[in-house]
């Protein structure tokens, strides 16, 4: 009778404990995007690139068709992909005003600089809209099985 006990007590106090390090592990929402946002404007990334071209914290890249050539072979190509890889070392899932994340960002750029009929398009939106075809639905079916099969294997033990 003792063994059981210590054993749902031990089981016990790992769950509690995991709990509490994932709890305490997480910052505040608001300082992450914060900080995700700090990367739009780091003097350290964005150095070379003409500001009007820049990436904005709205999700839009303005970059006008005179320029495209310019942007697309010069430092703000590859300034914008250190700044969406700075974004995505903070926040894996960064959602910018208008909606993108960073990968249709970036799926917009290789839209915009290739040589195809997209030559020049900068519009995010448009990658938007492929992008939420390729969504992960199986991500919280696997939390919420895992959460199912932690309860069941607690209430095994305290019974």
């Amino acid at each position: 009778m003792a063994s059981s006990f210590t054993v749902k007590v031990w089981f016990f106090a790992v769950v509690v404990m995991s709990v509490v390090t994932l709890c305490h592990s997480q910052q505040i929402p608001s300082q992450i995007v914060t900080r995700a946002l700090y990367c739009l404007n780091n003097r350290l990334i964005y150095r070379s690139c003409q500001e009007d071209y820049r990436l904005s914290a709205d999700g839009s890249i303005n970059v006008p068709p005179q320029a495209v050539d310019a942007y697309c072979t010069g430092p703000c190509i590859d300034e914008t992909r250190l700044v969406l890889n700075c974004v995505d070392g903070i926040i894996s899932n960064f959602i910018f005003d208008n909606g993108a994340t960073t990968r249709a960002v970036r799926s917009t750029i290789i839209a915009a600089c290739s040589d195809s009929s997209q030559r020049g398009n900068f519009n995010v939106a448009a990658h938007i809209l492929d992008e939420d075809n390729q969504a992960e639905p199986l991500r919280p079916l696997f939390t919420w099985l895992s959460s199912l099969a932690l309860f069941v294997l607690w209430s095994a033990f305290l019974h």
